[in-house]
């Protein structure tokens, strides 16, 4: 994480921390960091300036400013309320994109406190180590941590909990190659946030609904879901969702070649994104411009989003993310011309996406390398490529990618 989006992060812990444990808090930790700053540019005066460079030594400091204000806020909230506020920095920990803090703070809270929590703040934790697990592409304890939340969540008869986490866990099974289960799960995520009216929630499921008829490759389809999610939410805050169903609208309009309109989605997705200080949607659109640009034969501006996006993600321990900026550089490197560069990247996303069992990602890169063999003459690996990307489009069931994937095929 940069310097800056860590003193934005911890900014908000502290502001949270000031606002649970009050004015004596704050005093404390003024005084605190001034005395551990002081001893510290003591120390490192009597070291070599090259073991430890301007830049570490600021971003050392933030983390342990982290650690202090989340272990010394103990001294001043009751057993209650502590475990209160570690679930609400580690919710800003996710919206800034510090997983790795987040899911530290939550693990705590469940092995800790459960039994002095309502169920709710429970099964909520629960579900974001789910989300989490999901981010970071481990999917089965993306599933066992969403089943449990599940549970709870029916255990106190919590609509939007049961309806929110069947829409999370229908996201997870979709990933693992599950289609129909995943189907399943957003139909009844849908039917309960329509009878209770839950109308964010609603808006999160017709967006994943709209991802399952991108995969399809039904484009028409997947703007409407896209486009009612986004009506759904026009009088709310709402800044992730709207920032991801913009961004979502821009990949359907990249995958149609209309990329003024991608562009300007992507734009639209990047003022929610700055809004909510949301980390992995920034990544998102870096890497969806930075297509576009590869597209548009912009290749130079085209690697440097893909590699800014590369830095978000590998900070965030987004795999599935990384696999798609190789995927990304290999498209752009084979487009002007430096092959062996591009098979190497192409190399990188397949085998990342082999190990994660992402399909539908693992078929496009495939399709790419095979028209990058097509580009260099090797008919034979081009065929191959081609092949095995039909192989595992047909693992989704992505049609549309499939038949792109076969008349490529039978015009080599």
């Amino acid at each position: 994480m940069s310097n800056t989006n860590l003193q934005k992060f911890l900014e908000a812990v502290s502001d949270l921390a000031g606002e649970r444990c009050g004015q004596a808090f704050t005093n404390e930790m003024t005084s605190l960091l001034a005395e551990r700053d002081r001893l510290l540019k003591s120390s490192w005066q009597e070291v070599d300036a090259s073991v430890i460079s301007t830049e570490d030594r600021k971003k050392l400091l933030k983390e342990v400013d982290f650690d202090t204000f989340t272990s010394r806020a103990a001294n001043f909230l009751d057993k209650k309320a502590y475990p209160l506020f570690l679930f609400n920095v580690a919710n800003t920990g996710i919206r800034f994109g510090e997983l790795t803090k987040a899911k530290r703070l939550l693990t705590a809270i469940v092995a800790k406190y459960t039994a002095s929590l309502d169920k709710l703040i429970v099964a909520r934790c629960h579900k974001n180590l789910g989300q989490i697990a999901f981010y970071q592409n481990d999917l089965k304890s993306a599933e066992t941590s969403l089943k449990t939340s599940l549970r709870l969540f029916k255990s106190i008869n919590s609509h939007d909990g049961i309806a929110s986490t069947h829409n999370a866990l229908g996201t997870v099974l979709i990933e693992m190659g599950k289609p129909e289960a995943g189907q399943k799960e957003f139909n009844e995520a849908k039917a309960i946030a329509e009878k209770h009216k839950l109308d964010q929630t609603l808006s999160s499921v017709l967006m994943n609904l709209g991802n399952v008829a991108s995969i399809l490759g039904e484009w028409d389809e997947a703007l409407a879901n896209y486009q009612s999610a986004l009506t759904g939410l026009k009088n709310q805050e709402a800044h992730q969702l709207k920032a991801k169903l913009n961004l979502n609208l821009a990949s359907v309009y990249l995958k149609q070649g209309n990329f003024p309109k991608a562009e300007s989605l992507v734009k639209e997705g990047n003022r929610f994104s700055e809004k909510g200080n949301l980390r992995y949607e920034r990544a998102v659109s870096y890497l969806i411009e930075a297509e576009i640009a590869c597209r548009k034969r912009i290749y130079s501006t085209g690697s440097a989003l893909a590699i800014t996006a590369f830095h978000l993600f590998s900070e965030m321990g987004d795999r599935h993310g990384l696999a798609e900026v190789y995927r990304v550089l290999g498209m752009i490197n084979r487009d002007s011309e430096h092959f062996d560069q591009a098979l190497s990247y192409f190399e990188n996303s397949r085998r990342i996406n082999t190990e994660l069992g992402s399909h539908l990602n693992l078929g496009e890169t495939l399709y790419e390398m095979g028209q990058l063999h097509q580009t260099t003459g090797n008919k034979r690996k081009a065929g191959k490529a081609f092949r095995d990307a039909i192989a595992s489009y047909k693992r989704v069931n992505a049609k549309s990618r499939q038949l792109e994937a076969e008349i490529a095929l039978s015009n080599l």
